[in-house]
């Protein structure tokens, strides 16, 4: 059981590392584009599929590791599925916090604004990757989608690509960078 929590909370601490990270490197480096909406829409892409990659490969790396003989755990795919509870439960949590937030009255002293700057700031600093992806009003389908969604799915195919010793990146992304030697005859 500690094991399992172990993987739990270290996902939730790659979630936070790729939202971090996002938000100050990907402010940096599309400054430039950020003026227009399609900028925005480019950034959260861009990190979308960064963070997606993240995820996919801290599983696919755990997954690995289960298949060693001395690990003593027998990879099965629903461990996949578990790496990600807490980050899905927190984030459950945050959304839960700023619904209260938008739906209630705030009250006008200073203590309730910024109890409800703090929820706002969090919520979005926590799920900054898919920010552009947000209604206007309120979230949206798509967002609340991706926000719940990308986690646990990248996990669980990264965990079923390592657990079936699927590496992408030999298949892939080797060849396209490195020629190989033609024999000569």
């Amino acid at each position: 059981m500690t094991y399992y929590l172990k993987l739990t909370f270290q996902m939730t601490l790659k979630h936070i590392i790729v939202q971090l990270c996002s938000a100050v490197i990907g402010s940096l480096v599309f400054g430039a584009v950020l003026w227009a909406h399609w900028g925005w829409v480019l950034m959260s892409s861009v990190l979308a599929a960064f963070y997606a990659g993240f995820i996919y490969t801290h599983a696919w790396h755990v997954a690995k590791l289960e298949l060693k003989t001395y690990s003593g755990h027998k990879p099965q795919w629903w461990h996949g599925l578990i790496m990600p509870a807490s980050t899905v439960a927190l984030t459950g949590i945050l959304m839960l916090f700023w619904a209260i937030i938008n739906t209630a009255p705030v009250p006008d002293d200073t203590a309730g604004m910024w109890c409800a700057l703090i929820v706002k700031v969090l919520f979005y600093g926590w799920n900054f990757v898919f920010f552009s992806f947000k209604a206007p009003q309120g979230l949206g389908a798509a967002y609340i989608l991706l926000i719940f969604a990308v986690c646990p799915v990248s996990s669980v195919l990264g965990y079923m690509a390592g657990m079936h010793k699927l590496d992408l990146k030999e298949k892939y992304l080797i060849p396209l960078t490195y020629k190989k030697a033609k024999k000569k005859d």
